[in-house]
């Protein structure tokens, strides 16, 4: 065949046991995809075939043909695949180079190309098989010594089976080899996270498999597949097509969730790529996206910006934008519309969300009828992370001198302010118990230390593993009217702590008292703790919960060494 571009081969059935092959070609020395001639006129066999593959597996100057009759029952209960040469006369005599047939494990598809860098071409073809195995993906490769044959060490098992295989060189050309990675679809039931688009790659190329494969849709309706090099990139595309609909991954190895699709009637059944026309490509326009603002995530009750810039190829597109379902903490869109290049802002309201990883669909859509990604879809993810709480100074001391010749001292009221910083609009509450309950509280949790005050003045401690403890305070929370309005509740008669708000605002102080009349001031060193936990916004500790010693001290060493020295006990 001296004609330019590539050729048909299509079957059809004649009878339940049979069935017919034809190649056809282009009609001129200049084919526009349009005009067909016959090529290799009408082949009969006594097979039902089912599927069909061509592509270069000996290494001569033509294509091979391999065919697949996957139903044992309508073929004397043998399964079978088939490989034809066309120009020794190998299919239209009948004559294959290989087949291979079996009873027991039905042939499903096959795939031709370069999987493997050097030498010929490789077939890889799947199988049906019990959950046990044998193998159902089996790389064959072919030898003037051995013919085509089955690679060492490439049988491969996975299961539920496959039920389709094709080629694509997703990642391009790479230290100048440009192998094919295997693409595999197979049905999975009652498992609606489990892979069903996966992907073996046998190159030198590198590719994160764990950013490639897809759960797809848990109705198992993407029946085939293809790969093709579709927008002219120099790396080829993932077509996949169920009944009525083909999806086009427009970067496989960039970003699975750019997709384009098109719903068309199908059979579910044959999907092919290849250049037909041998026109070459012509570029389309590409919308495209880059997403900023929250690069870095945003804290739990806090608010920010993302910022999506619409670019078209350089073109001005007039284009559509709308949020997919939002939720109530995403938009309303700075704008619903405009002309490419242009920069979409989405407002962020994280003042009620925990912390974790949210996401929000932006939709795109263009009545230019030559962009190529119509409609274009922009899924933007957003890191929450714990809001931030932080008391200063970490310490409370209250810090008197003996009198010349005394041992103890005589201790008056004193006040010792706390600044509490972080997110605004966080909420915060705060105990003080004695150090054996703060210490026994501790001691019987495990890992990061969570919890609340409950409006009986019991705080409730958890930790990672399940533990809890409470410590009553003997006190209820009491809100009050006045400038300083929350009274914390407090185990200990000589320290009270009060707070402006509860809540994180500018310049929010929570002040520690110490009240001289209940001190036994006897004793020249004793310590309480305060416990401050933050709300869930937080997170889990450490991020939520504070221990603050509060301290009273008699001694004749400096004020300024004492208060900045750790607190240590025994």
């Amino acid at each position: 065949n001296n004609i330019p571009g590539d050729e048909i081969i299509y079957g059809f059935e004649t009878g339940t046991y049979s069935s017919a092959i034809t190649v056809i070609k282009g009609d001129s020395l200049t084919p526009d995809g349009r005009g067909w001639l016959e090529h290799i006129p009408r082949i009969d066999f006594e097979n039902n075939w089912d599927f069909v593959d061509v592509g270069q597996i000996d290494g001569s100057s033509t294509d091979e043909v391999i065919l697949i009759d996957d139903d044992a029952v309508l073929n004397q209960n043998r399964s079978r695949l088939s490989a034809y040469r066309l120009n020794d006369g190998g299919l239209a005599n009948n004559s294959p180079f290989f087949s291979n047939s079996s009873s027991n494990n039905e042939w499903r598809r096959v795939a031709i190309g370069d999987v493997e860098p050097g030498g010929n071409n490789e077939v890889v073809a799947i199988r049906n098989t019990s959950s046990t195995g044998p193998s159902n993906i089996l790389i064959f490769k072919y030898s003037s010594s051995a013919g085509l044959a089955e690679d060492d060490g490439d049988a491969i098992f996975i299961n539920p089976s496959p039920r389709d295989v094709f080629l694509a060189n997703i990642n391009g050309e790479v230290n100048g080899v440009s192998d094919k990675e295997i693409f595999l679809l197979r049905s999975v039931r009652n498992n609606a996270a489990a892979i069903r688009l996966a992907v073996i790659n046998r190159g030198n190329d590198s590719i994160d498999k764990s950013k490639i494969e897809q759960a797809l849709d848990s109705d198992n309706r993407w029946k085939n597949g293809a790969g093709g090099d579709v927008d002219g990139d120099g790396r080829d595309e993932i077509i996949l097509m169920a009944a009525g609909q083909i999806r086009v991954y427009n970067d496989p190895i960039g970003n699975m969730n750019n997709t384009l699709e098109n719903v068309v009637g199908t059979n579910d059944r044959s999907l092919k790529v290849g250049d037909l026309d041998r026109n070459g490509f012509t570029s389309g326009i590409e919308l495209q996206a880059t997403v900023t603002g929250l690069e870095n995530g945003i804290a739990a009750g806090s608010s920010g910006t993302v910022f999506v810039a619409l670019t078209g190829g350089g073109q001005n597109v007039a284009f559509n934008a709308q949020l997919i379902n939002p939720p109530a903490w995403a938009g309303p869109l700075s704008q619903a519309g405009g002309l490419t290049p242009f920069t979409l802002s989405i407002p962020i309201d994280a003042s009620t969300l925990l912390p974790g990883t949210y996401n929000i669909n932006l939709r795109i859509t263009s009545g230019n009828s030559e962009v190529i990604n119509n409609p274009f879809s922009v899924p933007i993810s957003i890191e929450v992370k714990p809001a931030t709480i932080a008391i200063t100074p970490s310490i409370a001391a209250f810090v008197f001198k003996p009198a010349e010749g005394a041992s103890t001292c005589t201790p008056e009221n004193q006040d010792v302010v706390l600044n509490v910083d972080g997110t605004e609009g966080l909420n915060y509450t705060a105990v003080v118990v004695d150090v054996p309950t703060a210490d026994t509280a501790r001691q019987s949790l495990q890992g990061g230390i969570s919890g609340k005050l409950r409006e009986d003045g019991v705080l409730e401690l958890h930790d990672n593993f399940g533990n809890s403890a409470e410590l009553d305070t003997a006190s209820k929370v009491e809100v009050t009217a006045s400038g300083i309005d929350v009274d914390w509740p407090s185990s200990v008669d000589w320290i009270t702590a009060t707070s402006t708000s509860g809540t994180i605002v500018p310049n929010e102080q929570l002040v520690v008292s110490l009240d001289a009349a209940n001190l036994d001031a006897s004793i020249n060193d004793q310590q309480v703790m305060m416990i401050i936990i933050a709300d869930a916004r937080a997170g889990a500790a450490p991020e939520n919960v504070r221990f603050v010693p509060v301290r009273y001290l008699c001694t004749n060493a400096p004020v300024s060494l004492i208060v900045h020295l750790p607190v240590v006990r025994n």
